[in-house]
């Protein structure tokens, strides 16, 4: 059973991966989320056969069946990454993560009775789409996109109800980012800290559902983020009042959490 799961997922995966990639370019060139996939280089309509995950990479060589243009490497490789997230996150909820054991988490899957399998995992689903998309589109353009984060936060929100989440805690964990994040944004007066910053934080807090579990993520991306500073201070490629976007090192400290905690 748990081979099917993870197939399925890491398809279903590989196909979220497609659309994070072109979710992310249509929300940075301003184009409409609805329509026909097209080439970003000469705007050609693409067909089904040119939208095949990570396949049609492959099979086209990387270039545009079109134009001709190169195809950046980056989509295949968010494809992928997605693809095996998705199925990272199915392992986590059978358990895989806690004994390290295969064999263990076939056990648990055909002796689980757990009802509320399918939301956890969607829910998570969720949360790594949109860590993801964190990831990538703050480190590109250094923007936090509300008609992302919005809409995911409510979801997890009303999922984890759902499994039965205390709402009152939930609600106590997107204080506490309101107020940590908001502090600094006033004391740093606009150039330490973004309000897009605080949305993630209570995009975090609504989805671990408790506000420690939220702190947590919060200590270990800032303590990512200060090491990497560092190491780029160090090496020349930042000094000490660049700039460098907090949000990747909270999506990476949330997934340390998410699968490590």
């Amino acid at each position: 059973m748990i081979i099917l799961w993870l197939i399925v997922s890491f398809l279903f995966g590989l196909a979220g991966g497609s659309f994070l990639n072109c979710l992310i370019w249509r929300l940075y060139e301003k184009k409409s989320l609805k329509g026909r996939s097209i080439c970003p280089k000469c705007g050609h309509q693409l067909t089904w056969q040119d939208n095949i995950p990570v396949v049609s990479f492959i099979l086209l060589k990387g270039r545009c069946r079109y134009c001709g243009e190169k195809i950046s490497l980056w989509y295949p490789i968010i494809e992928l990454t997605t693809g095996i997230f998705f199925a990272l996150v199915v392992l986590k909820n059978f358990g895989f993560f806690y004994s390290f054991k295969i064999t263990e988490a076939f056990t648990s899957v055909s002796n689980s009775q757990n009802e509320f399998l399918v939301l956890q995992i969607i829910r998570d689903w969720i949360g790594v789409f949109v860590l993801l998309f964190i990831f990538i589109y703050d480190l590109k353009y250094r923007i936090i996109e509300d008609i992302v984060l919005l809409p995911a936060t409510f979801g997890v929100f009303f999922i984890n109800l759902l499994l039965g989440w205390s709402w009152q805690r939930m609600a106590l964990g997107m204080l506490i980012a309101i107020v940590f994040f908001g502090s600094q944004y006033i004391l740093t007066k606009r150039k330490g800290i973004g309000l897009g910053d605080m949305r993630i934080g209570i995009f975090l807090s609504a989805f671990f559902g408790e506000p420690w579990i939220f702190l947590i993520a919060l200590f270990l991306g800032y303590i990512i983020g200060a090491i990497v500073g560092i190491i780029l201070i160090v090496c020349g490629k930042k000094k000490w009042r660049s700039q460098v976007p907090l949000g990747p090192f909270l999506s990476l400290g949330a997934f340390l959490v998410l699968f490590l905690g």
